[in-house]
């Protein structure tokens, strides 16, 4: 087993830039999107949380350069409103000149109910 410093995993992490939430006021608080490899909650108005989840998968999959993170990257939807919707993400993806069907396959859904 392997131990990387505090500033080594900072260093790591600070390759990637934030991924815009498609909401300038989160941006702010999240000091410019959400950032790789961290595990975020948002709590409040179902339909505003899962609208700013379902643009973040997409905005994600724009290549680097338009401030994505590149083709093939997977994201991991966790469902626990059960809201997640093919269509908007598909209309959603045409918008940001992506195809909706690799879109769509790079979002991995877990479903979860209370």
């Amino acid at each position: 087993m392997t131990f990387d410093s505090g500033f080594a995993v900072h260093e790591r992490n600070n390759r990637f830039p934030p991924i815009s939430s498609g909401d300038k006021t989160l941006d702010e608080l999240l000091s410019g999107g959400f950032h790789k490899d961290l595990i975020y909650l948002l709590y409040g108005d179902k339909k505003l949380t899962t609208n700013i989840l379902l643009t973040t998968s997409v905005i994600v999959q724009k290549a680097f350069v338009n401030g994505g993170l590149g083709e093939g990257i997977r994201v991991a939807f966790i469902d626990g409103n059960n809201r997640f919707n093919p269509y908007n993400i598909s209309k959603f993806a045409v918008t940001q000149n992506l195809s909706p069907r690799i879109v769509l396959e790079n979002i991995l859904i877990s479903r979860s109910f209370t």
